[in-house]
């Protein structure tokens, strides 16, 4: 099985920023058109001729990142933002979605229908993804809805982790169904769920089921620092990372100063 390094987030300075290469074969996809300004700012990027998804098979993922926090909207900030993202020369987009668990000891999940997407909303994203020429990463992640001090995702550590994990299984299931239906590329199965990577065969348990239900690839996205430490990526298609690198402190850095702080990053 072939794994690629994928590193997932937004596409900033300080963050988490997109990061993909690959070992398939291809030429990089679709790439834009870019034209440095004349003072050194940020490069200007023209519309690049739109490929069917259907012409990227073995192509490198190049894209960026959206975050949805808001169904009723959703739909029509997609007709927008897919199209801007297509026309800077993307060739693929991850959409990323909360469920919620209370805080770090607590074992339930609650998907938020205020924030989370119906399914007939869900799929006609997923419609307007593939006729801007975009593959689609669907990345469902966990957020506390009222964390106790610092508690963040990667720190869960519930009463039961037999329930946990039955609870989860549920919420991944539930997203990998509507990304079958709506022939999504990429499926990752979790993200940042640091304290959970130790349960190795439980991780398993969950891909494989995942994979019963969803035949597009899947991956895992792990936090930049703990990538090392997951040991079923050999479950997986593709690796993730969600990545916080700092590669400026200038609030308007050039696009060659980024590349530059990029290069030793994607070297590893």
């Amino acid at each position: 099985m072939k794994l690629v390094w994928q590193v997932a987030g937004g596409l900033c300075v300080i963050g988490a920023a997109f990061w993909w290469t690959c070992t398939g074969r291809g030429d990089g996809g679709r790439a834009p058109a870019v034209r440095s300004t004349d003072r050194g700012g940020a490069a200007l990027i023209t519309s690049a001729p739109r490929r069917p998804v259907s012409a990227l098979a073995g192509v490198p993922y190049h894209g960026m990142s959206w975050q949805v926090h808001y169904s009723a909207t959703a739909v029509e900030q997609a007709k927008v933002l897919l199209r801007e993202i297509a026309d800077l020369g993307a060739d693929t987009v991850m959409i990323s979605n909360p469920g919620y668990q209370e805080h770090a000891g607590s074992d339930s999940f609650k998907i938020d229908p205020v924030v989370t997407p119906s399914r007939e909303q869900w799929l006609e994203i997923f419609k307007i993804a593939h006729d801007n020429g975009l593959r689609v990463i669907l990345m469902p992640i966990i957020l506390l809805s009222d964390p106790r001090g610092n508690e963040w995702r990667g720190v869960i550590s519930p009463p039961n982790w037999d329930d946990w994990f039955e609870q989860y299984r549920k919420f991944i299931l539930h997203f990998a169904r509507i990304a079958e239906e709506g022939k999504v590329e990429v499926f990752m199965v979790g993200s940042e769920l640091v304290s959970t990577e130790k349960f190795t065969n439980r991780w398993y348990e969950v891909i494989r089921e995942v994979r019963r239900e969803f035949s597009g690839k899947l991956s895992y996205s792990s936090n930049w620092d703990h990538y090392k430490v997951v040991e079923y990526w050999d479950e997986l298609d593709l690796v993730g990372m969600t990545s916080y690198y700092k590669l400026s402190s200038d609030p308007r850095p050039s696009l060659d100063s980024l590349i530059k702080a990029w290069e030793p990053l994607r070297k590893g």
